[in-house]
């Protein structure tokens, strides 16, 4: 059975008491609501709004207007919602009916009550759309739930311009919500097209409140982050703020595919496909330069199909400098990167080289930007000698500093030395995870001994781990620190 969308609209006319059908109809002289029609505790038609209808079209019937509203329903369902003489909340709510007389003897049980029902088309949450709330400035919203998301789900909060940027670049339209911030608006957007205007906006409830304008703070992961895959929300919303995202063809497991992003002009003409799981797992799944089937690699990496949520099909960069940088808790950012493609210093197969000033300058001033719109992250990039891209971004930083990957607070923490040079390259990121797992909750630290970047995949598993752990360059040595074992 499918769920559907509760909410009710307001006419926000303040002062003004209005029945909750009131207020329904008069939104719809002004915004795209779902189709319903309402009915007195005596079963007469009160409003209608259907697609193609007139306004209020009065039907010959209640069992004649029911059988119309299903059969305009797209999923030929309908919900009834109750409420009570000048009394806004509503007192049931029965949802996903699909035949007309099964409605009618609802209908004619709330009039016996005294009653007033509306009978509004359902609209699955399912169907690959979010919900929210705009208000102040700010929008906030999540997939597979109605616009009470706000009220405690893990819902993504975005200014509002960048917003209506990121469902453009997703569902290939533009969602009718405006800035206004003495307006409080729940809505749902569909893929397909709904309501009375058929249109992929619908509006749940509008409220006309106090002006208040809301931080405007972006912040993932959320619901809808993991929803595309972390790494595709960094990329579309690097590519709305106006950063260089090489085009980019996202296959997902629960929209139509979508593009975003420029051209790169490569002279390889190659593409790289690169697996997306939900949320930031540092260098498990596969990435492959050149084509390959990218429902294949998704199958393969993922068989259960809840950890990989899309593929991303991208333009090569021509790499004449590849790296990344991470924010750290104050100063500047660590910046590192090699000559080439920058695939074995995330991995830990290369050690960060020397970069060129000018290849650092463009970084930096890149880094900036993006911190000043997005706030501290770690990001992925390429220089191709003319502009420096981003291949991949998330909001995160290191509280570590020099040597230091994540700190500890306990002088008594006994370390585990993980010696890069005894294993193999492909071999280390999965023996790094085995011995973290293996680590007990407190007490226990780990060293990295080699030539590895303190922003590779290596790192990133144990600051997202939260051990604390440090590098030792080559040739170096840290007598401070208690070895337990070397491995």
């Amino acid at each position: 059975m499918a769920s559907s969308r509760p909410g009710m609209l307001k006419s926000g006319l303040k002062g003004t008491p209005a029945l909750k059908d009131e207020t329904l109809n008069a939104v719809a002289d002004r915004a795209n609501v779902a189709q319903f029609v309402s009915f007195g505790p005596d079963l007469r038609q009160r409003y209608s709004r259907l697609h193609g209808l007139a306004p209020n079209y009065q039907f010959p019937s209640p069992l004649t207007a029911v059988s119309r509203l299903i059969q305009s329903s797209v999923e030929h369902r309908v919900n009834i919602r109750t409420f009570g003489d000048l009394n806004s909340r509503s007192s049931d709510f029965i949802m996903s009916l699909s035949s007309a007389h099964v409605v009618l003897d609802y209908l004619q049980g709330f009039s016996e009550r005294g009653l007033y029902s509306i009978v509004n088309e359902s609209i699955d949450v399912n169907d690959g759309g979010v919900s929210g709330v705009a208000y102040g400035g700010i929008v906030e919203f999540a997939p597979g739930v109605t616009p009470r998301c706000v009220e405690g789900g893990d819902v993504a909060a975005l200014p509002t311009e960048i917003a209506i940027g990121v469902f453009e670049r997703v569902y290939g339209f533009t969602p009718k919500l405006d800035d206004r911030n003495d307006t409080r608006t729940e809505f749902s957007l569909h893929p397909n097209r709904r309501g009375v205007q058929r249109d992929h906006t619908i509006f749940w409830e509008i409220d006309h409140i106090d002006s208040h304008r809301l931080p405007q703070r972006i912040r993932w992961p959320n619901d809808f982050s993991r929803y595309l895959g972390d790494k595709l929300f960094g990329l579309v919303l690097a590519d709305v703020l106006g950063f260089s995202v090489p085009r980019t063809l996202a296959i997902t497991r629960r929209l139509p595919p979508f593009s975003f992003g420029k051209p790169t002009r490569s002279e390889s003409g190659l593409l790289w496909v690169r697996t997306c799981p939900a949320t930031k797992t540092p260098g498990k799944f596969t990435t492959v330069r050149g084509w390959t089937d990218p429902f294949a690699l998704m199958q393969n990496d993922d068989p259960a199909g809840d950890l990989v949520s899309s593929v991303l099909v991208q333009d090569e960069v021509d790499p004449i400098y590849s790296g990344a940088l991470l924010s750290t808790q104050t100063g500047p950012p660590v910046i590192e990167g090699v000559k080439g493609t920058g695939g074995q210093l995330m991995l830990g197969g290369e050690g960060p080289g020397d970069l060129p000033e000018r290849i650092k300058k463009d970084v930096q001033d890149l880094y900036e930007k993006v911190d000043a719109k997005i706030g501290r992250v770690r990001m992925e990039w390429v220089h191709d000698g003319r502009a420096v891209w981003v291949v991949q971004v998330q909001q995160e930083w290191t509280e570590g500093y020099e040597d230091t990957i994540f700190p500890s607070e306990d002088e008594a923490v006994r370390y585990r030395e993980f010696n890069l040079e005894d294993i193999l390259p492909d071999d280390r990121l999965p023996k790094l995870r085995e011995l973290v797992a293996q680590l007990p909750k407190t007490g226990v630290g780990v060293i990295l001994k080699g030539h590895v970047g303190l922003t590779s995949h290596l790192a990133d598993v144990l600051r997202d781990a939260k051990v604390p752990s440090k590098r030792v360059r080559p040739g170096g040595d840290s007598p401070q620190l208690q070895i337990e074992f070397r491995s």
